[in-house]
């Protein structure tokens, strides 16, 4: 084999190593397949990521199932609530806040409708909509009450600054913020239905006094909201003039300290 191998030039020994390499790589190759051949691999590989797909399927379909039932349940746990001391009180003085309640007690109503139809996800959503209003509504009170505070404190720094100026009955902070009037016409239509009710009750009509006194409520509370706005308004424009009012005369006690000293 030696001397074969002597005999042989450079290229006719790579040719027969690459030969050789090649026959032992086919063979290697063949008896793989022999043993386990590429289309039963191929459908093997298939079916264990079927089976993976299919696993990944149902514990997803667990988890919606499982949210579903969740979310069903807090909602319907939202939705037949019963009423509140604060709710009933409301309901007894009616008003703005009887109507709040009773649109609260209907919307509640639809959402167990709606649950029964299988809607849990639009009742959740409905039921956020009006848990941000709520919300709303208590961020818009405590602003109000930061805004009365900080004018009672402002009041109390600049009647100091006045006393010490010696101008303790000055009206200089009394044409700041003025509350404008309401406008008693954009409630002449309501004033006229109710004198139109009090007419029929007395011309024997089918009308209640329940009737009447629903609507004067609703107008009183119509008009009791919009004074109140008028007057936020009001304050919102009266605590930056405080502001500046007690900057001056902080600058004015200043001034008169220097001069005190010169």
């Amino acid at each position: 084999m030696k001397e074969y191998w002597k005999r042989l030039t450079p290229a006719q020994k790579e040719t027969r190593l690459e030969n050789l390499f090649k026959g032992q790589r086919d063979a290697k190759k063949k008896a793989y397949a022999a043993a386990e051949p590429w289309a039963v691999r191929a459908e093997a590989r298939a079916a264990e990521e079927r089976a993976r797909a299919a696993e990944e399927r149902a514990r997803a379909e667990a988890r919606a199932t499982e949210e579903r039932a969740r979310a069903e349940a807090l909602a319907l746990a939202a939705a037949t609530a019963p009423l509140t001391g604060a709710e009933t009180a409301a309901l007894r003085a009616g008003g703005r806040a009887a109507d709040l309640v009773q649109r609260g007690v209907a919307a509640r109503a639809r959402d167990v409708e709606m649950l029964t139809e299988g809607k849990a996800a639009k009742v959740l959503e409905r039921q956020k909509n009006r848990e941000d209003c709520r919300n709303y509504r208590k961020q818009k009170k405590a602003k109000g009450e930061d805004l009365v505070q900080d004018e009672a404190r402002l009041m109390e720094r600049a009647v100091g600054l006045l006393a010490q100026l010696k101008r303790g009955g000055s009206t200089v902070l009394d044409d700041d913020g003025a509350v404008e009037t309401l406008d008693e016409e954009a409630f002449r239509e309501d004033e006229e239905a109710i004198q139109d009710l009090v007419k029929a009750k007395e011309e024997g009509q089918d009308v209640t006094q329940a009737d009447i006194r629903k609507k004067k409520n609703n107008l009183y509370s119509r008009k009791t909201r919009a004074r109140q706005a008028l007057a936020a308004k009001a304050l919102q424009r009266r605590v930056p003039l405080l502001e500046i009012r007690v900057a001056e005369l902080e600058e004015e006690c200043y001034l008169g300290e220097v001069l005190s000293l010169v």
